[in-house]
């Protein structure tokens, strides 16, 4: 009964630091009926991301609403127990049927899930949940390193884009999944509202394995210990054991964007095609999944890493561990 975690209902601002926003899972179910607008144009929603902007542990908590298109600033206010939302500039508008809401509405009523430093989180309508325990610092001898330089990469270019450049930290890190295991599919899906930057998939006996790795680029031109090189990072690690809950619906997120890219001329296929995606769909409902999650940051440096990204990087391992069972791959600079 000592690990029981007890909701408290939050009265102010919590003082932890917030990693990530969460859509309502709900929403994923009904695919792109539901959409979001700013000046005219129009995106579905859950290829719609929420981004915190600053990282802190006080104050409002500042976040960004940003499609590929457009972006638009918000906050989220805790006072007296209550929970407000705002827009710091232009309201987007939420879009169903014949239906139109603004944002700011439609988040003080359904409102995201919002996760924290030290394996804390907050959920709708406002409940705080921290587990009782202490947390021992994440092994460094469990950090991979990679010489970036010796490859040819630039540690402030994330994303590979549609030319698919080598010197990206996104390109280095797709060499790497290819080199280490023979997977089915490969897929780049970069961009709002994705899975994670690369997804990997195979059959292994009765479990389908799904890789998913996130990157990010290094702040400064150097690495270091710098713990806002790891915040956005965990955030997405940490959110993207959501797809454990509805795997059906992850191939569908899949397929669906895969079909978008290739509208737009281009695909995310690396290994694999449409149809082994296909058959891996079919195989899915009777194989157990289980995740495979892997953060990559040259902005940090194994050898100096700090207690106090030790102790993020141990929530987050913990995080994926018990919420969805995965296990958590950390790739740095020497």
């Amino acid at each position: 009964m000592r690990g029981f975690i007890r909701p408290t209902v939050v009265d102010s601002r919590p003082p932890f630091v917030p990693l990530a926003l969460e859509w309502p899972w709900q929403l994923y179910s009904v695919s792109e009926e539901v959409k979001v607008s700013l000046g005219g144009r129009v995106w579905p929603l859950i290829d719609t991301e929420l981004i915190v902007t600053r990282f802190v542990s006080t104050g409002s908590i500042s976040f960004e609403v940003r499609t590929p298109k457009w972006s638009s600033p918000y906050s989220l206010h805790i006072n007296n127990g209550a929970l407000t939302y705002t827009a710091d500039d232009g309201e987007v508008s939420v879009l169903k049927r014949e239906q139109s809401t603004p944002l700011a509405a439609f988040l003080d009523r359904f409102g995201p899930t919002v996760l924290f430093t030290d394996d804390v989180m907050m959920v709708p309508p406002g409940l705080l949940l921290q587990p009782p325990r202490d947390i021992p610092p994440f092994d460094p001898s469990l950090i991979a390193s990679i010489d970036w330089a010796g490859d040819g990469v630039d540690i402030r270019k994330e994303s590979q884009g549609p030319d698919r450049d080598p010197a990206s930290i996104q390109a280095r890190a797709i060499r790497l999944v290819k080199d280490e295991a023979e997977w089915t599919v490969l897929l780049d899906d970069d961009g709002t509202g994705e899975v994670a930057d690369i997804v990997s998939l195979r059959v292994e006996g009765d479990e389908l394995l799904v890789g998913l790795t996130h990157c990010k680029y290094s702040s400064e031109d150097q690495p270091g210990a710098r713990i806002l090189d790891l915040y956005e990072l965990c955030g997405q690690a940490q959110k993207s054991v959501r797809w454990r809950r509805d795997v059906i619906l992850l191939f569908e997120h899949l397929i669906r964007r895969e079909r978008k890219r290739q509208l737009d001329g281009r695909t995310g296929f690396e290994l694999g095609d449409a149809a082994a995606l296909y058959d891996l769909q079919d195989r899915s409902r009777l194989l157990r999944p289980r995740l495979e999650i892997t953060i990559v940051q040259p902005g940090v440096s194994a050898d100096r890493v700090s207690d106090s990204q030790l102790e993020l990087l141990a929530s987050t391992e913990l995080y994926v561990r018990e919420t969805a069972n995965a296990s958590l791959r950390v790739i740095t600079s020497p």
